[in-house]
């Protein structure tokens, strides 16, 4: 879907480039060779006159005057035509991100705004069906390398989300709870449901068991 504080190109071809999402450079050096591809010294000469139309634009110079950064560039991504996923794994999709609310959609499942809290979730959401919650909070801090950022939106995750969910699969409102996190080279999955938490044998982990590759 749309969103206000996007800006969208539409082409009657498709560009010849191969662009980069920006959470993947966020706070990172970027390439001055970005986008690439075949077209891309074109795209590159767009972008340089975004650029200088931006340097003396007014509302650059009222944020200026207000102690605002000013906005100097754009960032060109997402290039190319969509197409619908071949399954729905999901009959709801909640969260901020214009991309996975554009994939929600576009697989024809409900895409919709999260909440704030797990237990607005549980006033609000049907008890059938399969829900995805797109938990991005320690992105932005994981791009810039804020450790302390990261530690005290992982507290706040543990407090609004995973306790809660926890809670509400041993109470039995939830019938299986599986957690899909993705970073830069790797990811994983864990899976897990009422009757697993009966095995009160088993010993708890540390998070950073789980990150370790080997």
């Amino acid at each position: 879907p749309m969103q206000p504080h996007r800006w969208y190109v539409r082409l009657n071809e498709p560009p010849i480039i191969e662009s980069t999402p920006l959470a993947e450079v966020r706070g990172k050096d970027i390439d001055p060779h970005l986008p690439r591809g075949p077209e891309a010294m074109r795209w590159r000469g767009f972008l340089n006159e975004a650029q200088m139309l931006l340097h003396q634009h007014s509302v650059n110079e009222a944020r200026e005057e207000r102690g605002a950064l000013p906005i100097n560039s754009v960032w060109l991504w997402g290039e190319g035509s969509s197409a619908p996923p071949p399954t729905r794994p999901f009959q709801r999709v909640r969260g901020r991100s214009a991309l996975a609310a554009g994939l929600a959609l576009a697989s024809g499942a409900s895409a919709q705004a999260r909440p704030e809290h797990a237990s607005e979730w549980f006033k609000n959401t049907s008890a059938e069906g399969v829900e995805l919650i797109v938990l991005d909070d320690l992105l932005a801090p994981a791009c810039y390398g804020d450790l302390h950022a990261w530690q005290s939106r992982l507290q706040q995750l543990e407090r609004h989300w995973f306790a809660p969910a926890l809670a509400a699969l041993r109470d039995g409102r939830i019938g299986m709870l599986s957690i899909h996190s993705m970073g830069a080279g790797a990811s994983f999955s864990v899976e897990t449901t009422r009757q697993d938490l009966r095995y009160f044998w088993r010993r708890p982990k540390a998070l950073n068991t789980y990150a370790d590759p080997a």
